[in-house]
């Protein structure tokens, strides 16, 4: 059995687990509806009370159910604090994973440092489809001033649990990059979400690494985040 049909398999069991618990004796029945329903037990959760009352769930079960990944996320999200030090990859893609947790639809988040990596603001920049999320860069530069970015990390997920980052991907971030520099806000990443999988376009050399060092060579902020520590 595969590392991905073992998942699913657990994902299953889970959900069996889960609406037994919601009503009692018949948790494999709904347990069946939802997988004939759904793609997966998070588009389940991600939607609408209506859409699950359709599979005989009461009203106050599938309002529930509808609740789940917002509850997951507070309750993730609560544990980094309210001005989370964000002042690596692996600090920020934890927090990443936090927000994008449950989502079945791309978001694209701006997260607003101030000097010493601490994060001033988490802004949601557009929400799309479940493979697009246009962004803006106007809204981008805006948002960088309404929030006294002194750097910034762009982030976006993929719910179709693809990593690898798309060319789209890339052109939007050298577009940041550009954008930004007359502003002197550097771009510290660009981060992409897959599930509980993060990687980032820095790192993967997808944008040249004198293009993020050139923004600001003697930003300690920017120059710890490239040589991959903590600062």
């Amino acid at each position: 059995m595969s590392a991905s049909d073992a998942r699913v398999k657990r994902v299953h069991a889970a959900t069996r687990v889960f609406f037994e618990r919601l009503c009692p004796g018949e948790g494999d029945v709904y347990a069946r509806r939802l997988r004939s329903r759904f793609v997966a037990p998070a588009f389940a959760f991600e939607s609408k009370p209506h859409m699950t009352e359709e599979l005989g769930l009461s009203h106050a079960n599938a309002l529930l159910l509808s609740l789940i990944p917002g509850i997951a996320r507070y309750v993730r999200l609560e544990q980094f604090g309210k001005r989370p030090h964000l002042g690596s990859l692996a600090v920020a893609s934890d927090y990443l994973k936090a927000l994008f947790l449950g989502h079945t639809v791309e978001h694209f988040y701006m997260l607003a440092l101030d000097a010493s990596g601490r994060l001033n603001a988490c802004a949601l920049l557009q929400k799309g489809t479940t493979d697009s999320a246009p962004f803006y860069i106007r809204h981008i530069l805006s948002e960088a001033l309404r929030t006294r970015a002194h750097a910034l990390i762009i982030s976006h997920n993929h719910p179709n649990n693809t990593l690898k980052p798309s060319g789209s991907d890339v052109d939007c971030t050298l577009k940041l990059i550009s954008a930004l520099a007359p502003m002197g806000v550097p771009l510290i990443d660009h981060i992409v979400i897959a599930d509980s999988q993060a990687i980032s376009l820095r790192e993967t050399g997808m944008v040249m690494e004198d293009l993020w060092r050139a923004q600001a060579p003697r930003e300690p902020l920017l120059i710890h985040w490239l040589n991959g520590s903590q600062c």
